[in-house]
């Protein structure tokens, strides 16, 4: 994970429903995860506002060591599911190429030319794909195995079961993994 003092935003969108999400795992989740980020930013999240980047990530990476990994890969997943999919997008491989220009959709502002990294994405067939975060990805991993995970859920078959198996990163990416569904 890279540390960012940029100036870019996120969109509360995304915060808002990682923040949800942690009430599905327990409601004592979701009053830690709601108190941590009033905390860090000093205010209750709201869908149409916009956070600086920088905060986001601290407060991300609080929730990760108090609340848990697995309330940030429910909060990632809970983000994917939350998507307004295009009418086009119908397939798991849809909703993974589009992924990475949605996310840089969801922020603005900065210096950087991608403020919250990237997701990268290489389809192998019907059912799998290398996924990847880059090396500028300023958000927790867990974060994003949820996301993975939650594209699978929200556009998958009936049988789709979304597994994530660690692969050796490259040189430009913070983590890499099969997913297969």
């Amino acid at each position: 994970m890279t540390e960012t003092s940029s100036s870019a935003e996120l969109s509360g969108q995304y915060i808002a429903s990682l923040v949800e999400s942690a009430g599905d795992v327990s409601p004592v989740f979701e009053r830690k995860v709601r108190d941590i980020f009033k905390e860090y930013i000093s205010t209750e999240i709201e869908y149409d506002q916009w956070y600086p980047v920088p905060e986001v990530t601290d407060t991300y990476q609080r929730i990760a060591r108090q609340v848990g990994s697995s309330t940030m890969q429910e909060g990632g997943a809970a983000s994917a599911q939350a998507v307004e999919w295009p009418d086009h997008v119908t397939r798991v491989a849809d909703g993974l190429e589009l992924l990475n220009d949605m996310h840089q959709q969801a922020h603005r502002g900065g210096e950087e030319a991608h403020p919250g990294g990237q997701y990268l994405v290489e389809t192998e067939d019907a059912r799998a794909a290398r996924v990847a975060v880059s090396s500028d990805w300023p958000y927790t991993v867990p974060l994003a195995e949820g996301v993975f995970k939650g594209i699978v859920k929200d556009l998958g078959d009936d049988d789709a079961v979304p597994s994530l198996e660690d692969v050796e990163s490259r040189h430009d990416e913070e983590a890499a993994w099969k997913l297969t569904w």
